[in-house]
């Protein structure tokens, strides 16, 4: 009955508004969620975090300057044109050949070449180079100098070339400066120490000199002593030879000129020659050591030039390798 439905309504509607009842949603409709409170955002700090951006930027850079090379005392150039820097500075010629990839090299520059003292004594005395492995000019003088361990440090004399003292890859910085500071106490200049080894020289043995330890001796005081031992093997090698080593006995120092002759065997001759001597005498020697029938050519390692272009009858004196001079024999392809 009518009654009956409007009672039932009643009920329903009492119920809904006392909250005694809980009322179905319609079918589809998703029920309201409580809200929540939310927590407040505080604002970025834009300038803090660019701060600390920056400073972890800088550590890297600050790391990365650790192994950066001594680039404010090194030579701008090749180590070739650092000789010639040298030589017209009468200052010696270091060169430092490195391989990037080697740790060892990258410790060099962070542990030796950033010391202050060292860098003061090699600005004053030395003219620097660093030379990559991986170059060309690098593998050149590698070829040149038979550097297999790295790094590999040598101070050259910036008049022949020659490697007057080879340091151990392992060097440190105490050691790098006693080095340095025996080296230049013993030859000050190129200059200094030409005229101080000439002077000095008849006041020392054979023997005597033959006791020292091989890096403390001059380059000078090892072709001395290196001389004799050098000739036997010449007169075992042919009878020419041996008249040629009879002649240069017979000179004095100031005539005479030492070649260090390096072989493509990667053995060394040390010789001591008239300076009257022609260059092709010394052609003719080589031809000889090499059997006579392979084309060559006879590098002047000072200046990178082949001995055997110039004029046959060129004496030593002439072509610039008094009083003495390294040489290299090159195989010809």
């Amino acid at each position: 009955t009518k009654k009956t439905i409007f009672t039932e309504l009643y009920k329903n509607l009492s119920k809904i508004m006392s909250g005694s009842g809980s009322a179905k949603s319609p079918p589809g409709r998703v029920p309201r969620q409580p809200k929540r409170k939310v927590a407040p955002i505080a604002f970025r700090n834009f300038e803090r975090e660019a701060e600390l951006l920056e400073g972890s930027s800088a550590k890297r850079i600050c790391l990365s300057d650790i192994f950066t090379p001594p680039v404010d005392i090194l030579h701008k150039g090749t180590w070739e044109s650092g000789m010639h820097v040298a030589r017209a500075a009468d200052k010696w010629l270091l060169v430092n050949l490195q391989d990037s990839g080697d740790f060892k090299c990258q410790c060099l520059n962070r542990d030796v070449w950033s010391d202050p003292v060292i860098r003061e004594t090699i600005s004053q005395h030395f003219i620097m180079c660093q030379v990559s492995t991986t170059s060309e000019e690098g593998e050149k003088f590698r070829a040149f100098y038979h550097a297999t361990n790295l790094p590999y440090i040598a101070i050259l004399d910036p008049q022949t070339g020659g490697a007057l003292d080879e340091w151990p890859p392992n060097v440190t910085r105490d050691d790098s400066h006693d080095r340095l500071i025996t080296f230049l106490q013993r030859r000050p200049t190129p200059t200094a120490s030409e005229n101080t080894e000439a002077a000095a020289a008849p006041k020392s043995s054979p023997q005597k000199r033959a006791g020292k330890v091989g890096i403390e001796l001059s380059e000078e005081e090892q072709m001395r002593i290196a001389i004799e031992n050098s000739l036997r093997e010449t007169q075992a090698s042919s009878e020419d030879d041996v008249e040629e080593a009879d002649e240069d006995e017979e000179h004095s120092t100031e005539d005479t000129t030492r070649i260090s002759l390096r072989l493509p065997d990667d053995t060394t001759e040390l010789l001591t020659w008239p300076t009257s001597h022609s260059i092709d005498r010394l052609r003719r020697y080589v031809r000889q050591r090499l059997g006579g029938v392979t084309p060559c050519k006879l590098i002047f390692s000072a200046t990178r030039s082949d001995l055997l272009q110039l004029d046959p009858g060129t004496n030593l004196r002439d072509a610039k390798l008094h009083p003495s001079a390294v040489l290299f024999v090159h195989m010809e392809e």
